[in-house]
């Protein structure tokens, strides 16, 4: 059974190579205080389907995530689009299980009726449990509750059995005040898990200032901590898309002039190290990156080289001159460190919350 309380963490990762090794490098520890909520992207998956090799998917996602019960994955199609969604899920389902790995798959309202039976028939009997993701759309929907239910009943499961995630995607900022929404949430207190999915960074880096350092509020980690402040009666475990923005665009092969920056999570925000194109005449191209880091690990906010594999790597980094590093390596480094210091946050929330229980000071 994937336990999924208000002490666990569940991150969006799109499954690229970035987010790959992000997670291959968590330390054991945190991995079993997350549940990470991988999305299908159709440029590495699609070639996989289509040579009939998803297997390879369920090998990738035993050396990167763990194996067994502890170390649970959320399996989402919807990048996929409906008919190859559809399509792969049995067989994604079945590699995951070949290889030992936990999880659940996740569906959402207003998918196809075979999408559904396909999510029932890959689920039933393989161990796999059944997760539901709504959007603030759906939700703000008169008939809400009601298809909610719908959805449920066309998986033939109940709410007991389901893992309910309202993603917000993309909010401004300075966060959203999320209580109106918990206090709506239809039967709240029979889901098997209810999570609050929110995304508070920026698209790009565009009107950030270049060759600057910047400090950038965590709009959702405050909306989820002053949601908590309220003592609702349930909740909801918090889950946000790392260091990326909540819309899903693919940039990958497009040939983007991109800014060798480096992006780090602080408890109450991001420092982002803004570089320039790497591919601007004259500049000082990739070598950006290790000059950064050294500027960064001068800072009172960083944590240390033993504090996760990506500070490691950027505390390495910023030792020496000889290497520059890749996009995929700087990003997979701001990964999984943003993951590390969350899993942290949460744990320290979740021991506070027992010491008050207890009445210690």
């Amino acid at each position: 059974m994937i336990r999924i309380g208000n002490g666990t963490y569940v991150p969006v990762m799109r499954w690229k190579g970035a987010e790959r090794l992000a997670l291959r490098a968590i330390s054991k520890h945190i991995r079993r205080r997350i549940v990470p909520l991988i999305e299908l992207v159709p440029k590495d998956f699609v070639p996989l389907a289509e040579a009939g090799a998803i297997q390879k998917f369920g090998k990738q996602l035993a050396e990167t995530c763990g194996w067994g019960p502890a170390a649970p994955v959320l399996l989402d199609t919807h990048l996929l689009g409906n008919a190859m969604g559809t399509a792969v899920i049995r067989p994604m389902v079945d590699a995951a299980v070949a290889y030992n790995v936990a999880g659940a798959v996740v569906t959402r309202l207003g998918f196809s009726e075979n999408h559904w039976a396909a999510v029932h028939d890959a689920t039933a009997g393989s161990g796999f449990e059944l997760c539901v993701r709504v959007s603030p759309f759906e939700f703000r929907q008169a008939g809400f509750p009601s298809s909610l239910i719908d959805t449920v009943d066309r998986l033939r499961s109940s709410p007991s059995n389901i893992h309910l995630i309202i993603d917000f995607g993309a909010v401004a900022p300075n966060g959203i005040n999320l209580r109106p929404w918990l206090d709506t949430t239809p039967r709240l207190s029979d889901w098997r898990s209810v999570t609050f999915l929110v995304g508070a960074f920026p698209k790009d880096l565009a009107e950030l200032e270049k060759k600057e350092q910047h400090e950038l509020p965590r709009g959702d980690w405050d909306s989820w901590q002053d949601l908590a402040a309220t003592l609702p009666p349930r909740l909801p475990a918090f889950g946000d898309y790392t260091i990326q923005h909540g819309a899903f665009e693919e940039r990958e092969g497009k040939h983007f002039n991109f800014s060798a920056s480096i992006r780090y999570a602080t408890p109450s925000g991001w420092i982002v190290m803004r570089g320039e194109g790497v591919l601007n005449e004259d500049g000082p191209g990739y070598a950006q990156w290790p000059a950064n880091a050294q500027l960064l690990v001068e800072r009172s906010e960083f944590k240390g080289a033993g504090y996760s594999w990506g500070d490691t790597y950027m505390s390495d980094m910023a030792g020496q001159i000889a290497k520059t590093g890749s996009a995929k390596e700087w990003l997979a480094a701001g990964i999984n460190h943003h993951i590390t210091v969350v899993a942290n946050q949460l744990l320290e929330v979740r021991t506070r919350a027992v010491a008050t229980s207890r009445g210690e000071s």
